[in-house]
């Protein structure tokens, strides 16, 4: 059975669910594989790289939803083009390489939401002439077709505080100071702080275990633009949790010269973040992406049940950039460029670049290959053989 595969190389090493990564300005290179049992007619294999985001706007009064889709840019390139009325391939490998570089603009990030998607997509296609006969508003009929989707990343910087973020904040009888390095967090690593419960010393003559729950909220809010477009009686917020935390706070031994009877909480939490979720971005033209951290302190009463909670939120960006990396100056942002004229159309498209194969390259670093540390210094250190001094 003949097929056609894409293969892509990782891009700096980073990949998400088995797939390469890539961002604003990155530069990927692939190739579209096509494997034939048998020789096989055609005339053309064609690569087509394109994006597209669709909102799903909810219409209360018509109880039913919209999608509206917008191209974010399509392009596509020859990979291959029957010559001197060779129109066939023979049975085989054949392999086709590709590069493509992406314009230096911030999109969307890839995302699949009930309200959202955003989507980046490699085509190849192994392409035949129709016959003068056919009736079709195609020239060529598709043979074989591959579809790989790609993950794409923005540019979300973050940032660390010079102080860690304090708060104290007393609820009910639940007086908490929360303490937070930073409330930036690169996708894949953890949130972390410090939680400190006291409470009043008449509270209870038996200090009891407190319960502490911190969870990250994903908020997905259509824009203004969308929501007008959609005819919305109000704009839909759809917000759940990605990712949770929960364990049990014992009272603290009192320290000498400490009041016993006023209990006294601490712990230090950790909270990880997952790679796959999209990170913070304000900028889009349908939705808005934006994350809090919610954490709640409840405390039991005499009949057990929860007698007093506490809650308190934060705003939290996920980011893709390290602390000291700042996005280029001139990063753009797609919503600047939607513009139909050509130049405009041009700054947010990406570009097919030669590719290029250096045959001096050296080869990859193979460990397997080299040999062992004691080899080489065993033969180093041997004495060296005493040659002849040669006679004048």
């Amino acid at each position: 059975m003949n097929m056609l595969t894409l293969h892509l190389l990782p891009e700096f090493g980073w990949t998400l669910q088995n797939k390469p990564v890539f961002g604003p300005g990155s530069v990927f290179q692939g190739h579209a594989q096509l494997t034939l049992h048998e020789p096989l007619a055609l005339d053309r294999v064609r690569l087509v790289f394109q994006a597209k985001e669709e909102g799903a706007m909810l219409h209360y009064k018509q109880g039913g939803d919209d999608a509206h889709p917008t191209s974010l840019f399509a392009v596509q390139q020859t990979l291959w083009e029957s010559k001197d009325g060779c129109k066939h391939l023979e049975a085989g490998t054949h392999a086709f390489a590709f590069t493509v570089q992406m314009p230096m603009v911030q999109f969307p990030p890839s995302m699949d939401h009930a309200l959202y998607q955003c989507q980046f997509k490699l085509v190849a296609v192994a392409e035949k002439l129709r016959d003068a006969c056919d009736d079709a508003r195609t020239r060529y009929k598709s043979l074989l077709l591959r579809e790989e989707e790609l993950v794409y990343m923005p540019f979300v910087a973050t940032s660390v505080n010079k102080q860690p973020f304090h708060a104290t904040q007393e609820q009910g009888e639940l007086k908490v100071t929360t303490a937070l390095p930073s409330l930036d967090v690169l996708l894949g690593n953890a949130l972390e702080g410090t939680v400190h419960v006291s409470l009043p010393a008449a509270s209870s003559t038996k200090a009891k275990s407190l319960h502490f729950t911190a969870t990250l909220h994903q908020c997905v809010l259509p824009t203004l633009t969308a929501a007008t477009h959609a005819n919305l009686e109000a704009n839909p917020t759809a917000m759940r949790a990605v990712a949770q935390l929960a364990f049990k706070m014992d009272p603290e031994a009192p320290r000498k010269n400490d009041d016993a009877s006023q209990p006294t909480y601490h712990s230090a939490f950790r909270l990880p973040i997952p790679e796959d979720l999209p990170p913070t971005f304000t900028y889009g033209q349908l939705v808005t992406v934006t994350y809090r951290l919610v954490l709640v302190v409840k405390r039991k009463g005499p009949l057990g049940m929860w007698a007093n909670a506490w809650t308190r939120e934060f705003p939290v960006t996920l980011g893709t950039l390290g602390i000291g990396l700042h996005a280029p100056p001139d990063l753009q942002v797609y919503t600047t460029l939607m513009a139909d004229d050509d130049e405009t159309m041009l700054q947010r498209r990406p570009k097919f670049m030669k590719a290029v194969e250096y045959e001096d390259a050296l080869p990859l670093y193979e460990p397997a290959k080299l040999p062992e540390y004691h080899s080489v210094a065993a033969a180093t250190d041997a004495p060296c053989a005493t040659l002849p001094l040669p006679v004048v």
